[in-house]
């Protein structure tokens, strides 16, 4: 029996045989071609055979895993289709006389260098994306097999990975794949948002593990935990059963919750709503299953176009998600990036320390012109719905203020130009530094809403990058600085009479739950996967005993085990 450890980063336990992926290592030469003209037709020819084999198994996932799974393939679509990224490649090839694999992976590294300095861990991580698409187009290139390709399954498989994509896991029949383990990668990788879209337990950052592992060996897997058991015996399968028999009726209760409010045994109503990416995703979205979008990253928007979206683009985007929720809120975050060069046309310089760097709202008010843009098509949008402007990475009132300045500038724009807008829009903030925490009580006097950014304020207080996996350990949403942090916040948003929500992952996290509702959270906004459970949980609960359990937890408790000791006894009361 061999034990392994990861990361865990969709929750559930899975049981089945090992699949190990076997790597394609592909050969790369300095060698020039004479003939770039040929070397050019070779390139385009690859990317048709690509493009075709991509739409095959986008129709495929469709029809197996459903739309959401689908629009994974349809990333790497729309990759393929990037022209600047080609042209990149192109010229390469005409320019250096390079052959077409090299050409392909030096403009891959090339992107590499940018991707990399961005500090959003899940903007960071869709460089994965292209160098995934690179790596297939190498392989067709090479007219190499797929290790996977030809792989049958007719058994629950777990399936260990280097690395994974969703082109790798779309090729295995989904009634037996029963879970993936990842060395690499970490919790906001394809293969997390494939697991949680499947409803699979995943793993990753469990480094070295292929090489230890053989074929047909009987893993078990914990994805809450990260712990794997390799050929374990009878005590540790009876443990698994057990424990699959309790998840499978945690599930089933969780699934039976009717839709609608949700308010806690004493009567506190906690609003529940769901993140959404970009338009697309949001138009998948069934108002009647939430209290609306808590979180609606607008950076997507700008990362599918080879320039600044229009004010029109944008207008239109938004005010189609404002209309497919029917009134319901929608809190619409203004662009988040990274002090990076991800966006060409932005100019950006890499940085030393972009985590500390050129980001978000810093670039917003450099760069007025771009930023009054997006606020206008926001405010025009805020006509067709019930829209809520939040701002990120404020650190002071000085740059909230300049802002709301922007703000009503482009208010009195709209009505010079007769364009109606909502004249009460709600303005929030994002809470998630130090410094916002620390500034909380007068940064709420001048908003009419705070949402925590629980992921990076983590990240803050902890000095720990989630997304580095030598350090994730240190990454602990309930170490007591950052559950100070939180209650602190809750206190000051109370006080000021305005509401406070959380759009991190700590929102659909069963311990996290009950401090959040203690510390005076009053909206919880999670994936489109965890609503379910959020909602029943918050119907089990009683808001003063959720404040108790916070203020014990503050006042005595000094360790992130003393901390869950106290949320784990408030649960467990709960059926």
């Amino acid at each position: 029996m061999k034990k392994f450890k990861g990361n865990g980063c969709a929750e559930g336990a899975a049981m089945g045989l090992a699949l190990v992926k076997t790597n394609y290592e592909p050969v790369y030469t300095m060698d020039t071609v004479r003939d770039t003209a040929a070397e050019l037709a070779f390139l385009e020819e690859n990317i048709v055979a690509l493009g075709q084999k991509l739409d095959k198994l986008y129709e495929r996932t469709l029809a197996q895993s459903g739309e959401e799974a689908a629009e994974l393939i349809e990333s790497y679509q729309m990759i393929l289709m990037d022209r600047v990224f080609f042209d990149g490649i192109r010229a390469r090839i005409l320019q250096e006389h390079l052959n077409c694999k090299m050409a392909i992976k030096l403009e891959c590294e090339r992107s590499r260098e940018s991707f990399m300095t961005i500090e959003d861990p899940y903007l960071r991580e869709r460089f994965q994306d292209i160098q995934d698409v690179c790596f297939k187009l190498v392989m067709q290139c090479d007219n190499a097999v797929d290790s996977l390709a030809e792989v049958y399954l007719t058994q629950p498989t777990i399936l260990l990975a280097d690395t994974l994509t969703p082109v790798d896991t779309v090729k295995l029949d989904k009634n037996f794949l029963a879970g993936f383990i990842v060395e690499k990668g970490g919790p906001t990788s394809h293969a997390v948002i494939l697991a949680k879209t499947l409803g699979i337990p995943a793993i990753v950052g469990a480094e070295g593990i292929c090489a230890q592992v053989e074929n047909g060996s009987r893993v078990i897997m914990y994805a809450d935990t990260g712990e794997i058991i390799i050929d374990g015996d009878a005590e540790e399968e009876i443990r698994f059963s057990r424990r699959m028999t309790a998840g499978a009726a945690e599930k089933e209760k969780y699934r039976r919750e009717p839709a609608g409010p949700a308010y806690t045994l004493d009567g506190v109503h906690i609003e529940v709503a769901a993140n959404s990416g970009d338009a697309d995703t949001a138009a998948l979205l069934d108002p009647a299953l939430c209290d609306g979008i808590g979180l609606l990253r607008t950076e997507f928007l700008y990362m599918a176009h080879e320039d600044y979206p229009d004010e029109e683009t944008q207008f239109q985007a938004y005010k189609s998600v404002a209309e497919k929720m029917r009134g319901k809120p929608v809190i619409i975050r203004t662009l988040d990036i990274g002090g990076d060069k991800a966006l060409d046309y932005m100019g950006l310089e890499a940085e030393e320390n972009p985590f500390l760097g050129y980001r978000a709202i810093r670039i917003c008010l450099d760069r007025p012109e771009m930023f009054q843009i997006q606020l206008r098509a926001i405010l025009r949008a805020s006509a067709f719905g019930s829209i809520k402007l939040m701002f990120p990475m404020i650190i002071s009132l000085e740059e909230l203020r300049r802002c709301k300045e922007h703000l009503e500038a482009c208010k009195a724009q709209l009505r010079q130009e007769g364009k109606a807008f909502d004249k009460n829009l709600a303005v929030g903030i994002m809470v998630e530094t130090p410094a916002a925490v620390f500034l909380a009580d007068q940064l709420a006097r001048e908003v009419d809403f705070m949402s925590i950014g629980t992921n990076d304020l983590t990240q803050y207080v902890t000095v720990a990058d989630r997304g580095n996996t030598r350090v994730q350990k240190l990454y602990d949403p309930y170490h007591p600085a950052v559950l100070r942090a939180l209650y602190h916040t809750g206190r000051e948003a109370q006080n000021n009479g305005i509401g406070l929500g959380v759009c991190g992952e700590t929102a659909s996290m069963r311990k996290m739950i009950p401090f959040l509702i203690g510390a005076g959270v009053r909206e919880l906004s999670v994936a489109l996967s965890s609503l379910d459970k959020v909602r029943y949980l918050v119907r089990r609960l009683s808001a003063r005993q959720c404040r108790d359990a916070a203020e014990e937890i503050i006042h005595d408790c000094s360790t992130s085990a003393q901390a869950q000791a106290v949320l784990e006894k408030l649960l467990g009361g709960i059926e």
